[in-house]
């Protein structure tokens, strides 16, 4: 049983060649051939069929044409009864295993199959899925509450909502999904529905942060160049504090680093340098 799931994950069937052996020497072939000899002269008890059932056995052995095609029309229904793809271990009520099957197309497809990207694409069916449907789910959930209480998708990236859910996250997630186009269409459609920003523009909450972040970058300059008319250079110490308190060495510290991972502003670099500022304390060496 341990070997006959291995295969049905990996290859999203259970039509195993009668010749087929495991790598470990294993005859999974002939066990298989034997298993549904044994069921077709009902010399199988009931658990044992269950059991077999549950892994996603076929009992008769279709071709590689008919074993696609029934494969893709339950693939389809199952997309309209749930408006979702079926998870790993879904198993149909024929047997077919489904999850498994969906899994491997995509597997093979990833590899540089053509034939498994042509059914895919056929499908409608995204090469990658980040996320889990019940994930998926509790997410849209989520959303749709935080619309109705704050009228927006704009949710902060620490929001939580009175469940725990990690609703801010889960939206960054999305976007950036979509961004890569990982978003597979009937998830993208569901959020459009809603009404989701997939790109967020200027708020007048960010603008009013930049223009604060703006009025703080220029009263620290203003305290720099008391500083360089005082001391006649921009190298601010570390520990530095100006008369009012102005912890002026540790906000040095911060454009310094900012610059380095290359997130300081263009503008606010040329400023800087146009008083003298020292981009490194250390003395160059001779």
């Amino acid at each position: 049983m341990a070997a006959l799931q291995a295969f049905i994950e990996a290859e999203g069937t259970s039509a195993v060649a009668r010749s087929y052996v495991c790598a470990d020497g294993f005859r999974l072939g002939i066990w298989v051939h034997n298993m549904r000899s044994r069921y077709h002269r009902g010399a199988l008890s009931e658990s044992q069929i269950a059991v077999l059932q549950r892994a996603g056995i076929q009992w008769r052995v279709l071709d590689v044409g008919e074993r696609r095609d029934g494969a893709v029309q339950a693939l389809r229904a199952y997309r309209i009864e749930h408006n979702a793809l079926p998870p790993v271990g879904y198993v149909t009520a024929e047997g077919l295993a489904l999850g498994a099957w969906l899994q491997a197309m995509r597997h093979r497809a990833r590899a540089g199959s053509n034939s498994a990207l042509a059914i895919l694409e056929a499908l409608d069916v995204p090469l990658w899925e980040r996320e889990h449907e019940a994930q998926w789910l509790a997410g849209m959930e989520s959303l749709r509450r935080y619309i109705e209480a704050f009228g927006d998708t704009r949710v902060p990236l620490r929001w939580r909502d009175a469940a725990g859910f990690r609703l801010g996250r889960w939206v960054n997630s999305r976007r950036a999904d979509a961004a890569a186009g990982r978003l597979s269409p009937y998830r993208r459609d569901a959020l459009i529905e809603v009404g989701f920003e997939f790109v967020l523009g200027p708020s007048s909450h960010s603008q009013a942060r930049k223009q604060r972040e703006d009025q703080h970058f220029q009263e620290r300059v203003r305290e720099l160049v008391a500083f360089v008319d005082q001391y006649g250079h921009a190298k601010v110490p570390v520990r530095y504090v100006t008369a009012d308190g102005t912890q002026l060495g540790r906000w040095a510290v911060r454009q310094r680093r900012e610059r380095n991972a290359g997130r300081l502003d263009p503008a606010r670099v040329s400023r800087l340098e146009d008083l003298g500022f020292a981009w490194s304390l250390r003395s160059p060496s001779t």
